[in-house]
């Protein structure tokens, strides 16, 4: 048995026991490459994410300006010759094509939006803006002090309530002793509350 042990290395647990390097597997961590790796990676991943998006946004630019080629291919009436009917049905459906046109803003690859013309000034708009505000502060400092108000009566009231318990309490007799039949209604009088 002596002799057998001679040759191979030491076993613990049934396999050879091996010195833990790079426990993760990513990068030359020695050298201090673990967490660039990661960023590399991180990058390339970005990249990849824009080069696909801008893959997909060309295509749908093309299929949006064929689409409309096609639409107004479509909706144009096939003309015969010597008609006066067809040509007058043609120049009001091009006049009905034209006149959308003309609002429609420039935003390729979107959904068409009619543009809406603005009647008032910047000037005005930042009046009115300034008359909302201002309307909408003096109700706020209303509502405040309605609060306030509200708040200082409902303190009084208490207090008012304080003073008047604080007197039955303390009301003694000739003796000194305190006067019961005011301790029993003011202990009857809690009790009715809480219940």
């Amino acid at each position: 048995m002596a002799a057998d042990s001679k040759g191979k290395a030491k076993t613990f647990g049934g396999s050879k026991w091996r010195k833990l390097t790079n426990i993760s597997g990513v990068g030359s961590k020695e050298k201090g490459q673990g967490f660039a790796h990661f960023r590399k990676q991180k990058a390339l991943r970005e990249y990849k994410k824009l080069l696909k998006k801008t893959r997909h946004e060309k295509p749908m630019l093309v299929l949006n300006t064929l689409e409309d080629d096609i639409q107004s291919n479509l909706t144009e009436p096939i003309v015969h010759r010597g008609s006066s009917d067809a040509t007058d049905r043609l120049q009001e459906t091009k006049q009905q094509t034209a006149q959308p046109k003309q609002n429609v803003s420039k935003n390729i690859g979107r959904a068409p939006k009619i543009e809406k013309r603005k009647t008032c000034s910047k000037y005005h708009d930042a009046q009115e803006k300034f008359k909302r505000q201002k309307i909408e502060n003096e109700q706020l400092k209303k509502e405040k002090e309605k609060e306030k108000e509200k708040k200082i009566a409902e303190l009084q009231e208490s207090l008012k309530r304080r003073r008047e318990t604080h007197k039955q309490l303390t009301k003694r007799t000739q003796r000194g002793q305190p006067v019961m039949a005011n301790q029993i209604s003011h202990l009857l009088q809690k009790i009715q509350s809480h219940s």
